[in-house]
């Protein structure tokens, strides 16, 4: 097969964002008090319903002389039932024909009460498919120290008999691991084989691979990148001061980081912004959080709320592109943006979702533009001001990268462009 260039991330390079000057903002149509935001495409994007659990494709057969397999996953001790043949299964090379003859005799040991273990380590952690995908890799290595190919291919052995679809391909004299999503995947090479789309674990520089186009029948889950609940990993964690000022009072918060949800997230491919809009928020940051805002927000009306939230979100946090911090395009998860030192549009945009929905339980949309991602929120009582309608209901804008513009204010730039709706109810 011939692989397909890496997909690029789906914004433009950012531009350079304005302050908000009201003595310099343009004149809107005289009469029109409210200026719609307009045209809004109709396409707007909806995350699919969750899937089943993963249901373990082994033998149901009993298997003496097991023993416990023990490692560390993002700073958990874990310890998992395994049959120890398995261990001793390394093949001398690695090539069509040993491939094949590895498979067979890993299929003949008791490998049942180890899928079935790490499967309740993922309920447990309550780990999304990525997640799980990276726990068996971690079980493969612990398998198989100091020989990478060889714990790949325990890797693609336990997931296949996890029930998820996942191949092997061998190019440029190493094997990779490949696997299909539900949602785009960006940054990362891949094969199409037949109606699938299958992505390479990590980044390949070869071109031309070798693999199959059989799928094993009830092995068909693909990964899917969604994360409704926050992983429960190791306990370390990291404190930061977020500083800032409104009308002439100053504001202090403390706000904790989950140092090992951090890592695991580090490690996460780039994907579409509704993973990130609709994504939880660890235990530890989110009562930071509370204990934060709460005593500020608790006497203020609701309108009010929203307008310290925006403000919070656009003052308390550096301005710095993905390019500028990582040399790359990087999508930031909730959390995220109170652990590094800068952040661009659509990290604001998700944190400040999350802000709103969690402390204002109001909904929320995101508003994508070819280089910027904004939101407009559902403010009951709302009159004046730039807004989006969606569904038949108005959304206010509240853009949180444009530092220091007031809620209903969208920049200039965009009030005439097209936007793609992520609905955040």
């Amino acid at each position: 097969f011939e692989a397909f260039r890496s997909k690029k991330g789906p914004l433009q390079p950012k531009p350079v964002l304005p302050h908000y000057n009201p003595q310099k903002q343009p004149a809107k149509p005289k009469g029109e008090e409210i200026f719609p935001v307009a045209p809004v495409s109709k396409k707007a994007v909806v995350a699919p319903p969750p899937e089943a659990p993963p249901v373990p494709v082994v033998p149901e057969k009993t298997v003496s002389g097991k023993q416990e397999l023990r490692f560390g996953f993002y700073g958990k001790p874990l310890s998992v039932p395994y049959a120890p043949e398995m261990k001793q299964l390394f093949p001398r090379r690695y090539d069509r024909r040993t491939i094949s003859k590895w498979w067979m005799q890993c299929s003949r040991t008791g490998y049942g009460p180890l899928v079935k273990g790490l499967l309740q380590a993922k309920q447990d952690l309550q780990l999304n498919d990525w997640g799980y995908f990276q726990l068996v890799k971690q079980a493969a290595r612990t398998l198989a120290p100091g020989d990478p190919q060889h714990a790949l291919l325990f890797a693609w052995f336990i997931m296949i008999h996890s029930g998820y679809d996942m191949k092997v391909a061998s190019g440029g004299g190493s094997l990779h691991l490949l696997f299909p999503s539900v949602q785009e995947v960006y940054e990362r090479k891949y094969l199409k084989i037949g109606e699938r789309t299958y992505f390479f674990d990590r980044p390949a520089t070869v071109n031309t691979f070798q693999t199959y186009d059989y799928i094993f029948p009830k092995a068909i889950r693909k990964i899917d990148f969604r994360m409704p609940r926050e992983p429960l990993l190791g306990d370390g964690v990291s404190r930061r001061d977020i500083a800032f000022s409104r009308k002439g009072q100053q504001y202090d918060f403390q706000v904790i980081t989950e140092t090992e949800n951090i890592r695991f997230l580090q490690d996460y491919p780039m994907t579409v912004l509704p993973v990130y809009f609709h994504a939880s928020m660890p235990a530890a940051t989110r009562q930071s959080l509370v204990d934060a805002l709460v005593p500020v927000l608790k006497d203020l009306g609701q309108a009010e709320k929203l307008s310290f939230l925006l403000h919070f979100v656009q003052s308390g946090f550096a301005y710095e592109t993905d390019r500028q911090q990582f040399g790359r395009e990087k999508f930031f998860f909730p959390e995220e943006i109170l652990y590094y030192k800068g952040s661009d549009c659509e990290d604001r945009a998700v944190f400040f979702s999350w802000l709103v929905r969690t402390f204002l339980h109001l909904k929320v949309i995101g508003l994508v533009y070819p280089d910027h991602v904004a939101t407009a929120v559902a403010l009951p009582g709302a009159t004046g001001g730039d807004y989006v309608m969606f569904l038949g209901q108005k959304y206010i804008v509240a853009d949180p990268t444009y530092i220091g513009a007031p809620v209903g204010m969208a920049m200039p730039r965009y009030l005439r462009m097209k936007t793609k709706i992520i609905p955040v109810f």
